[in-house]
């Protein structure tokens, strides 16, 4: 079932206190990995952010059932951050258009 086929679509209700004391986690856990991140170095910083962004654009859409080269989206995201990676492969255009709107979601979300 997707979302939008919940009977409350889209009006939602939550539990303030369950989520309160997970967003709690979640900071708590954020600021230790931006510490951990700022003794590493940029180019670390860099190589971790592609990786991560990676990893959230392909389990995002393996949630659709699609997959995709893992290798290919690596490539895209490193090339539009700037970063030189290993192994550059090159991505074709299905790949390049899921990078190119994921990453204008994630600096344009306002």
């Amino acid at each position: 079932m997707y979302i939008n086929q919940t009977t409350d679509w889209p009006n939602f209700t939550w539990d303030r206190e369950m989520i309160n004391a997970k967003l709690v986690k979640v900071n708590k856990a954020a600021g230790f990995l931006e510490g951990r991140l700022s003794a590493i170095g940029f180019d670390a910083q860099q190589q971790a952010a592609v990786e991560t962004l990676t990893h959230d654009i392909v389990a995002s859409y393996e949630i659709e059932d699609v997959i995709l080269n893992t290798n290919q989206v690596r490539s895209s995201v490193a090339q539009r951050m700037g970063v030189r990676i290993i192994n550059n492969t090159e991505p074709s255009h299905y790949v390049e258009g899921i990078v190119e709107m994921v990453l204008d979601a994630v600096n344009n979300y306002n």
